[in-house]
């Protein structure tokens, strides 16, 4: 009865094994017939994820000037509204 169980752990082992080596030829083949691509690593994932706020910050930065200017005038015409209601009462 022994013998069985161990001939039996043993075929299940074999088999196993035997799907593994298949499993890896086949993975090998699959990478050797893949062209070849730049895969995305966690370290470019992080460099592209720091780049494109420091790439907005830039933008908004080339704009801020334009920004303060139309905020300037705003405020000019808000406050000059103002006069006029409180210079007329």
């Amino acid at each position: 009865m022994r013998l069985r169980e161990e001939e039996a752990r043993r075929k299940e082992e074999q088999r196993r094994e035997e799907i593994f080596r298949k499993q890896r030829a086949a993975e090998e083949i699959i990478l050797e017939t893949e062209p070849e691509e730049v895969k995305p690593t966690p370290q470019l994932v992080i460099i592209e994820e720091t780049v494109k706020p420091v790439q907005a910050a830039a933008e908004t930065k080339k704009e801020a000037p334009k920004t303060i200017e139309k905020q300037k005038t705003i405020k000019e015409q808000v406050l000059n509204k103002l006069k006029d209601v409180y210079s007329e009462e």
